[in-house]
């Protein structure tokens, strides 16, 4: 049932499925249309039940939440987040090309930026528990793979406050920074 119920709140799920579900209803169809008239009706009811349930179910989530799709940059509840996070990556083309280490808690650890920044990137967060990676590890990064700027937003940057000093500041968008890492010792 929670599969039912899923895509037509969760929009990004639905895409996925749809088309499968439509492939199948037309499957089914075709062969139920070739038998008595009680089962191409039942064929007709059934592929029109599909196509009403995730009308009705997408139509209640647009109610619910105010939002038709559950992509960040549509999103109401990251709206802002995204703005700030794609000013700041398309700021970066302006950067010298280098490795990014990645630890910000917002839009899935500064992940969704590099579509924009098209930088190499290092997803340096943990995905479940939020905590930050090691500053250890960072820094034997940094070393191994010559990494050149440190991404974080203002929910993390206190994480690292006592390694600031190491950092040179370089761009910031509201919540997102961007740090040169060429201080690391």
């Amino acid at each position: 049932m929670t599969i039912l119920l899923w895509p037509g709140f969760k929009s990004r799920f639905l895409a996925p499925v749809l088309p499968l579900a439509i492939v199948l209803s037309i499957l089914g169809y075709s062969k139920l249309i070739v038998r008595e008239v009680f089962l191409k009706k039942l064929g007709v009811g059934c592929l029109a039940v599909i196509f009403i349930w995730f009308m009705f179910s997408w139509s209640i989530s647009v109610q619910i939440n105010g939002s038709p799709s559950r992509y960040y940059s549509f999103d109401l509840k990251h709206k802002n987040d995204y703005a700030e996070m794609k000013a700041l990556a398309l700021d970066m083309h302006g950067l010298p090309k280098g490795l990014v280490i990645g630890a910000a808690r917002s839009l899935d650890g500064g992940v969704e930026g590099i579509y924009w920044h098209e930088f190499p990137y290092i997803h340096s967060r943990a995905w479940v528990s939020g905590e930050a990676m090691d500053w250890n590890l960072i820094e034997r990064i940094k070393t191994d793979y010559n990494a050149r700027y440190f991404w974080t937003d203002d929910i993390m940057l206190p994480k690292y406050s006592e390694y600031l000093s190491k950092l040179e500041p370089v761009l910031e968008s509201g919540k997102f920074k961007t740090f040169s890492l060429y201080r690391i010792a």
